[in-house]
């Protein structure tokens, strides 16, 4: 079976810190399951800290998003090269021909989020679901958690797509996601619990 993991930028680091032992426990889970991953990772603080240097040098919306999303190729190369995963980093979402047990994707290109590339891989690889990892772990409503949720009402809380945009999944998977399910969970245990159809702690979209 195949599994989409969206592996949220945020979830990788406490603060600016890198977050190992989140990186001990990812590494252990895809190694001892049969499954096959196809992990995509985001850019997260990295990304966000860089997108504001621009924005202060007065640079545009696609010229942000090129640096998000070399931000998300620099966080792919750590957790490729942690995990061991042979194959170069990949950006296509339509690139699903290579046979590792284990793939590592980052952003693709401007206007398309790493919530947008997962879905479209999700599409592409033959799953029926998504899992984001992240620190958030829930979409919320009034300050209160959201246990399930249509694409069509999350697509309207995340309103139209920004660089940067912090929202737990963005417009553009909103729209191309329907169909799939999408998990949003913040531990590995509940990714976990996802995958042998356990109750889990977090939101799903469908």
């Amino acid at each position: 079976m195949n599994v989409v993991i969206s592996v949220g930028g945020s979830r990788l680091f406490k603060g600016t810190e890198l977050d190992i032992k989140f990186l001990e426990e990812l590494k252990e889970l895809v190694g001892k399951r049969k499954e096959r991953f196809y992990l995509v990772v985001g850019g997260g603080w990295v990304a966000r800290k860089f997108q504001g240097y621009g924005r202060r040098l007065g640079l545009d919306d696609v010229q942000l998003d090129l640096i998000g999303i070399a931000a998300t190729r620099l966080n792919a190369e750590l957790v490729r090269n942690f995990l061991g995963v042979k194959t170069p980093v990949l950006t296509n979402p339509l690139d699903v021909k290579h046979k590792e047990k284990v793939l590592v994707f980052s952003g693709w290109k401007p206007g398309f989020s790493t919530d947008y590339v997962a879905v479209r891989l999700a599409k592409e690889a033959g799953s029926d679901k998504v899992i984001n990892i992240s620190k958030v772990g829930y979409i919320y409503k009034k300050g209160r958690k959201v246990r399930e949720i249509s694409w069509e009402e999350a697509g309207k809380m995340a309103g139209e797509w920004r660089p940067g945009l912090n929202f737990p999944v963005d417009p553009m998977a909103c729209k191309y996601g329907k169909g799939l399910k999408f998990y949003l969970v913040r531990e590995t245990e509940d990714l976990e619990n996802v995958l042998d159809g356990k109750p889990f702690r977090g939101t799903l979209i469908r």
